[in-house]
């Protein structure tokens, strides 16, 4: 059983780390742009910062796959980015009146929860956890 669940685990973190370097990518020009309804996350960092912290979080979720405390830092930052993400929609959907903001919204905060569940149970498998079997 271990032994799949360790498998998963580091299915679950490749698709992560796929996921934040592409997200990464479509925000860094002239790949891609902040869109218009996230101008508070634009405002906090350029359209740079922003793609190249979701970069930054893929490569420490990478050298996370060997040792702890990289995996942990990206995948703190990855459920940042994501919460400020969802907080731009959040902003665009009541402070701006952007009607269908709120798709985007509860979409990011449904990947904020599945990093949440990803960091709880496939950490205690994952080499260098204080819970690592």
């Amino acid at each position: 059983m271990s032994v799949v669940r360790t498998v998963v685990s580091r299915i679950a973190y490749a698709v992560l780390i796929v996921w934040c370097a592409v997200t990464g990518l479509a925000y860094i020009p002239p790949l891609g742009r902040l869109p218009d309804q996230l101008d508070v996350v634009n405002r906090m960092l350029s359209e740079w910062g922003f793609g190249g912290a979701w970069l930054l979080a893929a490569g420490l979720l990478i050298a996370g796959q060997w040792c702890y405390r990289p995996r942990q830092i990206g995948l703190a930052l990855a459920m940042g980015l994501t919460l400020m993400l969802a907080g731009g929609y959040a902003v665009a959907w009541i402070g701006e009146d952007q009607a269908r903001a709120w798709v985007s919204l509860k979409n990011y905060v449904m990947l904020a929860t599945l990093i949440l569940v990803l960091a709880v149970h496939a950490e205690r498998v994952m080499p260098g956890a204080p819970t690592h079997q």
